[in-house]
């Protein structure tokens, strides 16, 4: 599936998620007393939950926002209990929760039960004693600047959002957005949508309904993006974005006796990886993925392993799939290849390498097999393609045989 395509479909499983968290919340004052104290249960077991899979998964970025969440959310939900101090308290946590899932979106994953993610836990505990510290102390520097014109819910007109509230708001819903946009994480996304449930809450100043429906989506949120980010790991290939070996074989078993299957290989790369190194290998590896992801014709690409791509052409003929693919190694050849300078590339590629070929153009080409699939079983035909690929290798390369 392509980049776009999933972020429009993530937009669209969010904005059906918000309706139906509207649609909850107008049902929540025809509830009973005993419902209720239930239902303000449901963030905690929502986040619960969410954490739980977290910590499975070693996934400390996750783990600590949901702490974030689950201890903005107690704050929130027990506000009348404090009296005057609640207005330290709701100030604080409102500026506290932007900042840091913005945060926790730009550092890179470290876990939880390590020198860094400790550390990590460390600090937001440390932000939450001192938090306490300003409730307990309202009168002090700390309580007396939460509760100035700038921090104070209800100091702008139409909301009970603070404007240092808001500002913390827009500015990391712009860091997660862009993070989500140019790395297309759907951890990414689902801080990115945990902030965005968080505000209408803030907005209407934390009534009842909307601060329990909004607090358990935002925790439900972050739970799906658990789930997407571990299918992502298990069945796409992090290197190229193609679908991999595991996607590849369950698809197989999908589809019907109809399937055509093209292994393609590229040419020469244990010689080009070891002349250029294996960062250059990795950007060629990358330049094949991207025209096998824009090929036309209905071809569904996956990285097979190593340099070998694997592509299914269901309901194609052996003859369609064929001129596909040649279709596909003519681009390949014709569109070239520029060795990127070590200052491009990172400069990764060893010392027997690094400056070699800075900058020439060289030129790429694959070889591809391709066979058609009968009454037998799907890996007789991937060994079948395989076997007419190294045809198309002992006659030259740079062909398509079938």
């Amino acid at each position: 599936m392509a980049p776009a395509l999933r972020r429009a479909l993530a937009v669209l499983l969010f904005g059906a998620l918000c309706g139906l968290a509207l649609w909850l919340r107008d049902l929540y004052p025809g509830v009973s007393g005993v419902q209720r104290d239930f239902l303000r249960l449901a963030p905690f077991v929502l986040g619960g939950v969410a954490l739980a899979m977290a910590l499975w998964f070693h996934r400390g970025r996750v783990a600590l926002a949901l702490g974030v969440l689950l201890a903005a959310y107690g704050a929130f939900s027990s506000l009348s209990v404090y009296g005057p101090a609640a207005t330290v308290l709701s100030s604080g946590a409102a500026l506290l929760v932007p900042i840091n899932l913005a945060l926790l979106g730009l550092l890179p994953e470290r876990g939880l039960w390590t020198a860094r993610g400790l550390i990590r836990l460390g600090l937001l505990g440390g932000q939450a004693g001192l938090l306490a510290w300003a409730v307990a102390h309202p009168q002090g520097a700390l309580g007396e600047l939460l509760q100035g014109p700038w921090t104070a819910p209800g100091s702008l007109p139409g909301t009970e959002l603070a404007p240092a509230s808001l500002g913390a708001y827009a500015l990391g819903g712009v860091v997660l957005l862009g993070l989500w946009l140019y790395r297309g994480s759907p951890l990414d996304g689902g801080l990115l949508g945990a902030l965005t449930a968080t505000l209408p809450p803030l907005h209407t100043g934390g009534d009842g309904a909307t601060t329990v429906v909004f607090w358990g989506l935002a925790c439900l949120l972050l739970g799906v993006s658990l789930v997407q980010e571990s299918y992502r790991l298990a069945f796409v290939d992090e290197l190229t974005g193609l679908p991999g070996r595991r996607a590849l074989e369950e698809q197989l078993q999908r589809m019907g006796p109809g399937v055509v299957v093209a292994m393609l290989d590229v040419d020469h790369f244990k010689k080009f990886n070891d002349r250029y190194g294996h960062q250059v290998g990795d950007q060629v590896l990358r330049k094949v993925a991207g025209h096998l992801s824009r090929m036309e014709g209905g071809g569904r690409a996956f990285r097979y392993g190593g340099e070998e791509f694997t592509v299914l052409f269901p309901g194609k003929s052996l003859e369609e799939a064929a001129e596909i693919m040649d279709r596909v190694r003519q681009r390949i050849a014709a569109s070239g290849f520029r060795v990127r300078t070590p200052a491009r590339s990172g400069g990764k590629q060893g010392p027997d390498h690094r400056g070699q070929g800075g900058g020439r153009e060289v030129k790429v080409t694959v070889s591809v097999g391709l066979a058609g699939r009968g009454a037998d079983r799907a890996g007789d035909v991937l060994q079948a393609a395989d076997q007419l690929l190294y045809r198309a290798k002992r006659k030259g390369r740079n062909r398509v045989c079938r």
